[in-house]
């Protein structure tokens, strides 16, 4: 799963809660002098229909790539700000019991055009990061591919057996055939097995070269071990998601399941 676009950068952070707090200001000003509401019950409106939106814009992040079509979208933003529309007359209601003044009805247009617009504007921003990623991953993918085929040259015929991993004072000797799938770690790879994970100071490269060919990288940061794959699947447009028998779900890039269906013959 791609880590959170706002948890990877501290600009992104500040850049997104001064544009949040800025379309607050806008729905309150706009309420407020425009609407003729009263301060408060403009700031109670404004909050309570935008954060559920932004909440539901944040998690938007981890799902997006399973709606593959623009029907699909328009449906998630409607059915958003339709909720934050709910949430929001409960609020109205609360601090202004007296429904005779103010008709909440009045509203709704000028705050579903802003949260509509804040939805469209955020969704193309995910889709333009999901593709800078994904172009990002193949060339870095082609690059240690390119690196890897030369050292396969030398050291083709030398295939990892086992894999000795210390940890703390306990030396683990784990056969290749038990490990499901490999991860990039930073500096270190993790390895992970049906009886736990390990972690060893050695590179993406070095295995992929060195590990049996029933091995293999289905993108920059994962080394699966196919005889463990029980199904492979498209996960959104230009990437595919890779199941393991026990479950577990791995992404792979559109060079990895090309290398994926070599290999297997599928």
């Amino acid at each position: 799963m791609l880590k959170h676009p706002f948890k990877e950068s501290f600009e992104r952070k500040i850049t997104g809660v001064a544009t949040s707090l800025s379309m607050i200001a806008l729905l309150w000003f706009t309420l407020a002098f425009y609407g003729q509401t009263d301060t408060l019950t403009a700031f109670a409106i404004s909050i309570s229909y935008l954060l559920p939106l932004y909440s539901a814009l944040y998690y938007y992040w981890y799902i997006n790539s399973y709606f593959k079509n623009l029907a699909s979208k328009t449906v998630v933003a409607v059915l958003s700000t339709i909720l934050s529309g709910a949430v929001s007359y409960a609020f109205f209601a609360f601090f202004e019991p007296s429904i005779h003044k103010y008709n909440f009805s009045l509203f709704l247009p000028l705050m579903n055009i802003i949260g509509l617009s804040v939805w469209i504007v955020t969704i193309q921003w995910y889709s333009s990061i999901s593709k800078s990623i994904q172009s990002d991953n193949e060339a870095c993918y082609e690059e240690d591919e390119a690196d890897t085929n030369d050292e396969n040259g030398v050291i083709k015929n030398e295939k990892l057996r086992q894999i000795t991993v210390k940890e703390g004072s306990r030396i683990h000797i784990i056969k290749t055939e038990e490990v499901n799938y490999i991860q990039a770690y930073g500096d270190y790879v993790m390895l992970f097995t049906a009886n736990g994970k390990h972690i060893k100071e050695q590179t993406m490269k070095f295995f992929e070269a060195n590990l049996p060919d029933t091995f293999i990288r289905i993108h920059r940061s994962c080394i699966v071990n196919s005889e463990k794959i029980q199904r492979a699947e498209l996960f959104g447009k230009e990437s595919y998601s890779v199941y393991l028998n026990d479950g577990v779900c791995l992404r792979a890039s559109t060079s990895g399941y090309k290398l994926l269906k070599e290999r297997l013959h599928f």
